[in-house]
């Protein structure tokens, strides 16, 4: 419980420095050609911590031929990371999916987590993410967060020249979508650090 409790605190102080960064503009983007397979294995353990006690199956769906992407690999990870997070904390049964899709016509890539978990009502998808922002805040007695990681993803892939989005429909969960470029575009992501 100590060790859980302190990952967890970890990754809340990481992800408060993370936001200091790009509130301020000093947080750098590292790029290089990554293997989306590689990031969703390194991911695996922090789904198996997540899903202790709790009856939740885990798929995971990468196709083996998607090609590299040039991105952050840290910084994907962190949104990642993040969505998996939330995706578990307001699952009690269920699924939680990590699906990864190709749109190569397009040059990009998609990258969805889904969830069986509670849905976002309709009328707080404008907000949900919004700086220290939960849908209703009896939630954060009951699941605990600070409002921030949806805030940073958004903010880490817009740094990435992506964009993320979310879908919800009522007793069906919840999907977040990250699209990233195949090839990373400097000066764009300039633009945004800006």
């Amino acid at each position: 419980m100590v060790r859980s409790q302190s990952e967890h605190l970890f990754r809340m102080l990481s992800d408060l420095l993370t936001l200091a960064g790009l509130n301020t503009g000093t947080l750098g983007v590292d790029v290089s050609p990554v293997r989306l397979s590689t990031i969703l294995s390194r991911l695996q353990p922090l789904a198996d911590q997540l899903r202790t006690g709790k009856d939740i199956e885990v798929v995971w769906d990468c196709p083996a031929a998607l090609p590299s992407i040039e991105t952050d690999p840290l910084l994907l990870e962190q949104i990642l990371g993040n969505l998996l997070s939330n995706a578990f904390k307001f699952t009690a049964h269920g699924r939680v999916s990590v699906r990864v899709l190709a749109q190569t016509d397009e040059g990009r890539v998609a990258i969805e987590v889904t969830d069986t978990g509670i849905d976002i009502p309709v009328h707080e998808l404008p907000h949900i993410f919004d700086e220290s922002r939960q849908v209703d805040g009896s939630l954060t007695r009951r699941y605990g967060g600070v409002g921030l990681g949806l805030t940073l993803s958004r903010k880490l892939t817009a740094l990435l020249c992506g964009s993320l989005t979310v879908r919800s429909e009522a007793g069906a969960g919840s999907t977040f979508t990250v699209v990233l470029p195949v090839q990373f575009h400097a000066t764009a992501a300039a633009s945004v650090a800006a």
